[in-house]
């Protein structure tokens, strides 16, 4: 078993699952509010939309530690984001 420096929860480095998310949207929905929120609790109004966040934090899913890896995308009012195909996939399934 290894302890890993997040919250020091000690446990075999294989059981920790990754969750990949990408949060994107048109300017000014609340993307990063809602980001921010999940992360912390706590709801901040002011925030930096020049460019792409990047957050990584643990929690815990079913009583199973998971650690999500959250992008924040910046998303400029002339820039069109309907291409993007929302895809959800477990780690380690073939595709």
């Amino acid at each position: 078993m290894t302890t890993t420096g997040i919250r020091g929860i000690r446990r075999k480095k294989s059981t920790l699952s990754e969750v990949k998310l990408v949060v994107f949207g048109a300017p000014g929905v609340g993307k990063t509010a809602l980001t921010v929120r999940f992360l912390t609790k706590r709801y901040i109004g002011e925030y930096d939309h020049q460019s792409d966040n990047r957050y990584k934090h643990e929690a815990l899913v079913d009583a199973e530690p998971v650690i999500f890896e959250i992008t924040d995308v910046c998303c400029k009012a002339s820039e069109k984001k309907s291409n993007f195909v929302p895809i959800l996939k477990k780690k380690g399934e073939n595709s």
